[in-house]
């Protein structure tokens, strides 16, 4: 066998050069790797992709000037794929801006409802955003982030307070069974589509990933707010749903909310945001 050589070019390694650098300069440089970098990212913001599944590209018919007689072209849309890939590679492969790019676009931000009668050949279009279950890793930091309690992990000797820094599964105990319900891969297994079950709610109700964290103790958000307005239980109900939903509490909310202070402050704000978490909309992504 003569030496190797990359399989989308042909082209072989440079002389004295070290092959995993040579590897990663020619994978780099190939249109189909920021083509499939560009169609990965706009499947995870968007809910699926120009090309799906996004990880399965057939590279004979991503062109439709070019397409094989009889042969369906792949991408649903090439000139916004091949757009958003030219991007990505002038702008020296930023992920910020391409996610920044794609969260920006009038297609992200559509809502989730649908005014009019929707029909399954509008879904290529992305005439609506498509609502989807957080991963397990955005879950957990979620949780961290509207409770004020970060996780502990460890990563190259160093201290994680959030699943996404890390570049594996992390965490024993409730977290591990945790995160695994919910879909984490253990990198032996691939990641679990995110379906629904009837452990998941469960967990959300009744794991100390969560209960734990809803208590006004440690410096969690209900107590840091319990202690800042202590004569102000209206603040605390606000405070809870801005930093838990991302929106305010209706007024039929707000009254809920007020009730279940005004019987016992501290039990009642802790309750509140376990419900808060409880939500729907919280572990969804609208």
């Amino acid at each position: 066998l003569g030496p190797a050589a990359f399989i989308l070019t042909g082209e072989r390694a440079r002389p004295g050069a070290e092959p995993r650098e040579e590897l990663g300069r020619m994978l780099t440089a190939h249109p189909q790797f920021a083509r499939a970098a560009a169609n990965m990212f706009w499947t995870r913001l968007m809910g699926f992709g120009i090309v799906e599944p996004f990880d399965e590209f057939d590279l004979a018919r991503q062109d439709p000037r070019n397409l094989p007689q009889g042969w369906d072209l792949q991408p649903s849309h090439p000139e916004l794929l091949d757009a958003l890939a030219r991007d990505f590679r002038t702008h020296n492969y930023s992920v910020k801006r391409l996610l920044a790019t794609v969260a920006r676009s009038s297609a992200y931000q559509l809502s989730a409802r649908y005014e009019g009668e929707w029909k399954d050949g509008y879904t290529k279009y992305y005439a609506r955003k498509f609502v989807r279950m957080l991963s397990a890793e955005e879950l957990h930091d979620s949780i961290t982030l509207a409770t004020n309690r970060p996780g502990s992990f460890s990563f190259g000797g160093e201290k994680m307070g959030m699943a996404m820094q890390l570049s594996g599964p992390a965490g024993g105990g409730d977290i591990k069974y945790f995160m695994q319900t919910f879909g984490q891969s253990n990198r032996n297994n691939p990641p679990r589509p995110l379906t629904g079950t009837p452990l998941q709610p469960l967990l959300l109700m009744q794991s100390p990933v969560v209960t734990d964290r809803v208590m006004a103790a440690k410096d969690s958000r209900v107590q840091r707010l319990l202690d800042t307005y202590k004569e102000d239980n209206a603040k605390v109900v606000d405070e809870l749903f801005l930093a838990t939903l991302s929106r305010p509490p209706s007024e039929s909310e707000r009254r809920v909310g007020l009730e279940a202070l005004g019987l016992d402050r501290k039990t009642g704000a802790q309750n509140l945001q376990w419900a808060l978490l409880n939500q729907v909309e919280f572990f969804f992504n609208y």
